[in-house]
């Protein structure tokens, strides 16, 4: 079996192996990005901080920590543009405002990180998975966030910081 791998990585075209390596990257993106839950329907209303906007290989959404609804979230770290670690409680992610139509969309394009919203969500399913998606190949020093993903079905209100 060694021999017969170590004959095929040496006789594969490098454009092969990088194809490879990015689908397997994406395989495990899709294994441990957002968490699974069986129930998608219930919606909940939450209260949170913008934590960060996600670079897309780690999750390609926004990290928002949540206020008022304990355990909600997971808590974790991550490097965030290569230059500073953040650590995070109760968070969970969300795709990217302009991945989807919500109500007050002009209001939400000038959030940043520190701001405080409110909001109604649900439970990411399957078929939504491709809102945190990337299709471009990411350098391995990125890896997944470890938060469940939520779809905002209608934004409330927010404040800025």
């Amino acid at each position: 079996m060694k021999k017969l791998i170590t004959k095929f990585f040496s006789t594969t075209p490098s454009v092969v192996k990088k194809g490879m390596a990015a689908m397997l990257c994406m395989c495990l993106f899709w294994g441990v990005g957002c968490k699974k839950s069986i129930n998608s329907t219930n919606i909940f209303t939450v209260e949170g901080t913008i934590i960060a906007f996600v670079h897309p290989c780690q999750g390609n959404g926004i990290l928002i920590s949540v206020e008022n609804i304990k355990n909600f979230g997971e808590t974790g770290e991550f490097m965030h543009n290569l230059d500073s670690l953040i650590n995070y409680q109760n968070a969970i992610l969300v795709p990217h405002f302009n991945k989807y139509p919500i109500d007050n969309s002009d209001l939400i394009t000038t959030l940043v990180p520190g701001d405080k919203l409110k909001f109604e969500c649900r439970i990411a399913t399957e078929a939504d998975n491709i809102l945190f998606m990337y299709d471009k190949p990411c350098p391995a020093i990125y890896g997944p966030i470890s938060a469940p993903c939520y779809i905002i079905t209608l934004f409330l209100n927010y404040q800025k910081q």
